[in-house]
């Protein structure tokens, strides 16, 4: 996948991390790959290094890393967790952006652990958000709603992940999640789809996935 190029922007070191609460180390379920993580790393310019975190899977977060960006997402399970990270990492003086399904609804209560806040889908930010980092002029908010409808499902790069990965590859077990659709044109009271993703579904093409489902295989 082609990523456009803004101008003006300077390599970045970023780490992404994806926490692991005290419901998460108690439960059964084998753990997955964070996919809001996987949408990051595919939409990131090539030109930034980037090294994945995921505490799932037992990798150990290096607080003394060279890092010009530390990113964290969260889901409620793991907010208390996100937090510490976070604000661990501010102690050293990192720059550090919080995002993620809890911190998109919670903004009020994330917004003291967190240099930036990322709010719902990141394909129309995130671009945006690394060129400001880049020239020194992060915003401590980035909302999806102030930014073009998200039409399109980002092909998920599973190659660089495994790059990026501390282990080298993509999980820590034998299954890879893969997007196929995103969004939910109905209001069920009780999911919180249509609210972070929006209404207008939409489906990856076909070649992609074969694409996808051929990579993450190997």
């Amino acid at each position: 996948m082609s990523i456009p190029e803004l101008p003006g922007n300077r390599p970045l070191k970023l780490l992404l991390v994806a926490p692991m609460g005290n419901k998460d180390s108690k439960s059964n379920q084998k753990p997955l790959f964070n996919m809001a993580i996987g949408v990051l790393v595919s939409l990131t310019p090539e030109k930034h290094h980037i090294e994945i975190v995921d505490e799932h899977f037992d990798d150990a977060i290096d607080y003394d890393g060279n890092y010009d960006l530390v990113c964290i997402t969260s889901r409620t399970i793991d907010a208390k967790r996100a937090y510490e990270i976070a604000d661990a990492f501010r102690k050293k003086g990192k720059k550090v952006i919080l995002g993620g399904l809890h911190v998109s609804f919670n903004t009020e209560e994330a917004r003291p652990h967190a240099d930036c806040l990322v709010c719902g889908e990141a394909e129309n930010l995130w671009l945006t958000v690394l060129d400001d980092a880049a020239n020194d002029r992060l915003k401590p908010l980035y909302n999806s709603r102030d930014f073009p409808p998200v039409k399109e499902i980002t092909p998920i790069d599973y190659e660089r992940i495994a790059k990026a990965s501390k282990r080298e590859k993509v999980d820590g077990t034998r299954a890879i999640p893969i997007y196929v659709t995103r969004g939910c044109p109905f209001d069920c009271s009780f999911c919180v789809t249509p609210n972070f993703t929006g209404k207008l579904y939409r489906a990856q093409k076909p070649d992609e996935l074969k694409k996808q489902i051929e990579v993450a295989k190997k």
